[in-house]
């Protein structure tokens, strides 16, 4: 039988001597793996159109195990992003935490609109603006883990559940949140973290994407939250 999907590429491997298999991130069925063969012979038809984190609509003949693609079709190839080797190389890296945070043949249309989302803001985005293309980035990663089912407590200290007060506090991946100044003393897993990034991170918890070119962030403290993020992403693998 062949299936129609709407997909965005997340990643490939050689098998053979011309065939390649991907890994689609599918609007019907989640994450999926087909089969693409010949595609790396010179001249290839499908090759072009399989890059990755393209957006396709792409057609699959499928009976028992792994599918084999048929056809594909390009609505976005995100062409600023992979003319941009900055941006290129950090959307990789967030590709890469996303295929391996998403479970097989598991559908979740939030999570494929939200990556969706993330791709066409970097592609919109140019160079000179790498700040904003790393505030993004920290909101994308905050929203997927909540999606998840991965909070960090933020609201109040992770410790003993008071409001967090300005000044002195920290985040500690092992109590699981921010942490107020007075609890932060008897943890030994800490680190610093100012109140515009407590801030910040509540702010991507209850906003989307595109608000988040508003905000007013200092490179230092976004520095901070890429902190956070690592942390949590080990955490969470």
């Amino acid at each position: 039988m062949e299936y129609k999907y709407t997909g965005i590429i997340l990643g490939k491997y050689d098998v053979g001597e011309t065939d390649r298999i991907y890994v689609i991130y599918t609007l019907e069925q989640g994450k999926i793996r087909a089969l693409a063969k010949g595609v790396r012979k010179m001249h290839a038809k499908l090759s072009g159109s399989l890059e990755s984190f393209n957006l396709v609509d792409i057609l699959i003949a499928r009976n028992r195990g792994m599918g084999k693609i048929k056809s594909a079709i390009v609505e976005r190839n995100f062409s600023v992003i992979k003319n941009n080797f900055e941006l290129l190389e950090k959307v990789f890296q967030v590709i890469g935490i996303f295929g391996r945070l998403m479970e097989d043949e598991q559908k979740d249309e939030e999570a494929f609109f939200l990556l969706a989302q993330y791709l066409k803001m970097m592609n919109e985005k140019n160079g000179d603006d790498f700040l904003r293309f790393r505030i993004i980035t920290q909101g994308f990663l905050h929203q997927l883990f909540s999606l998840l089912g991965y909070q960090l407590e933020i609201s109040g200290c992770a410790v003993c559940r008071e409001k967090i007060k300005a000044g002195g506090n920290f985040f500690s991946m092992s109590c699981g949140g921010v942490v107020c100044h007075k609890c932060g003393n008897d943890v030994v897993e800490k680190m610093r973290v100012t109140d515009n990034t407590i801030k910040a991170m509540r702010i991507f918890s209850s906003n989307n994407l595109k608000s988040l070119l508003k905000l007013k962030i200092k490179k230092e403290e976004i520095t901070e939250l890429e902190r956070v993020s690592d942390l949590f992403y080990r955490w969470i693998v």
